[in-house]
């Protein structure tokens, strides 16, 4: 049988619709409740020996590491925008910013391709 060398397509990482930065990575933000348990070293420094989170879900964000702009509420829409499968572009008209279902791509002989709001009407009250 023949091998066959399967080299794997590099990746390639999505850009923050807010700062425009490259980012390999999102950080998950949750509101809730820590409980650790301490007790002194040998030095007499205090140390974790226990510790638990309970997420209220009051609040669960994605944000950019970058510029911690919110990016998503929803983990599989995070999931998404890494594996780049979930675009987020800036509207050119009203630099609102959203997933690309949303917009329209537009041509201008000044500006060349851009994305605007399907929904005109958000435009106008962004």
């Amino acid at each position: 049988m023949k091998s066959v060398n399967m080299v794997p397509k590099k990746r390639i990482n999505p850009y923050c619709p807010e700062c425009e930065h490259q980012i390999d990575h999102l950080e998950n933000v949750q509101s809730g409740h820590i409980r650790c348990e301490y007790k002194l070293d040998r030095k007499g420094k205090l140390k974790i020996i226990e510790g638990d989170f309970d997420v209220d879900c009051n609040y669960n964000v994605w944000e950019c590491p970058e510029c911690n702009a919110p990016l998503f509420e929803d983990e599989d829409e995070a999931v998404e925008f890494l594996a780049n499968k979930k675009s987020i572009v800036v509207c050119g008209r009203c630099c609102t910013w959203d997933k690309v279902d949303t917009m329209v791509m537009t041509h201008d002989k000044d500006m060349g391709n851009y994305y605007e709001c399907k929904d005109e009407k958000r435009c106008d009250n962004a």
